[in-house]
């Protein structure tokens, strides 16, 4: 990955004066997690620069989340849907919000990301310094203080696959960097990179406005955030990682660390992101890997006396292909329409219109 070179008189520097700025948003994505934001709304809180107003997109949590941010938080917007519309949908929803009120950063944090105090000047830094970039994303540690993502890159790799076949039910198509390393200082200058987690990306709005919204085709979650930046980058827009922002992540907080649900969706949308996003022989590379890791991953499980999961993962992988021509289709038609986001993944109306709106002052 390229570095990315500040300004010097940026960089010490911000773009943080509220005063000549329309508003920004955080937008925090919920479902049952009280027990997150019990822990990241406080840290965010101590974050927030001026400027900044806070949304959660609510999906019919039944846990007490409501109650809580009412109670301990009564200046926070909160966006109440009845159903679960997942990660891509309901950030899309937040996101739809926020530009109604004229927002020109946004601020995609997962309910369990704790951030640091500095992480969102920290983030704003990059932004004022290099005008080319249109997302930026920080620093994820895991709850074990490892590095969960240093940005991330994307790599089809034949080669990982045949000299470790053992291992070919965890292969990916993606890559984030530093993951599992000590943060021992050896990722601390900010990258170029091919795209951030989606647990905390900070991006221009004028990015969304051309790019178009998440594809709903990734919902309700996994890989909606790399197509992103990659749509992003396709217009000359920078994603960039800024180490000196960071936060604590607890991964897979909502669907759970290995279970099936989870599997099925990174699968299906890992297949489903090749087919869409690569090109010549990284896309002749991708399918030779997808076609052997067919066969093989479910040969794993059953040898493991886990049909369950070979039944899963199958099923994860024809959905994708059965999904992969008409998500195309979708994509050549959202990219005839440059001045307004694509209409995918969001209902037509306005926000207040469609569910039900909390707003408190």
């Amino acid at each position: 990955m390229q570095q990315l070179f500040l300004p010097e008189e940026a960089q010490g520097a911000s773009d943080m004066n509220a005063a000549n700025h329309s508003a920004r948003f955080v937008i925090i994505v919920n479902y049952n997690g009280r027990k997150h934001l019990e822990l990241s709304l406080p840290s965010l809180m101590r974050a927030l620069p001026q400027g900044y107003k806070i949304l959660v997109v609510d999906n019919g949590s039944v846990d007490g989340s409501l109650s809580y941010i009412e109670r301990n938080f009564p200046n926070i917007f909160v966006l109440r849907s009845d159903i679960n519309l997942g990660f891509s949908l309901g950030n899309n929803l937040g996101i739809r919000f926020a530009l109604e009120q004229g927002a020109d950063r946004l601020l995609l944090l997962n309910n369990d990301a704790v951030v640091e105090v500095d992480c969102i000047v920290e983030l704003e830094r990059i932004l004022a310094a290099c005008p080319s970039v249109g997302i930026v994303g920080p620093k994820v540690l895991g709850e074990d203080c490892k590095i969960q993502a240093a940005g991330g890159i994307v790599r089809v790799s034949l080669s990982d696959l045949i000299w470790n076949l053992r291992s070919a039910d965890t292969w990916k198509c993606v890559k984030h960097i530093g993951q599992g390393e000590a943060d021992d200082g050896s990722h601390n200058e900010p990258l170029e990179v091919d795209y951030v987690p989606g647990c905390a990306m900070l991006l221009k709005s004028e990015v969304i406005r051309k790019i178009g919204f998440f594809d709903d085709v990734y919902t309700p979650a996994y890989y909606e955030e790399v197509d992103l930046c990659l749509r992003a980058k396709a217009l000359g827009y920078t994603v960039a990682y800024a180490p000196k922002a960071r936060l604590t992540h607890k991964a897979a907080g909502t669907l759970g660390v290995g279970s099936l649900r989870a599997m099925y969706l990174m699968e299906r949308n890992m297949t489903t992101f090749g087919l869409r996003n690569l090109r010549a022989a990284d896309l002749v590379k991708f399918v030779v890997i997808e076609l052997l890791r067919f066969f093989l991953v479910p040969a794993k499980y059953l040898a493991k006396c886990e049909p369950s999961r070979a039944q899963c993962f199958i099923r994860a992988k024809l959905d994708a292909c059965s999904r992969s021509c008409s998500a195309k289709k979708r994509m050549k038609e959202a990219s005839k329409h440059s001045n307004e986001p694509s209409n995918e993944g969001r209902p037509s109306g306005s926000t207040s219109d469609t569910y039900r709106l909390t707003k408190r002052s």
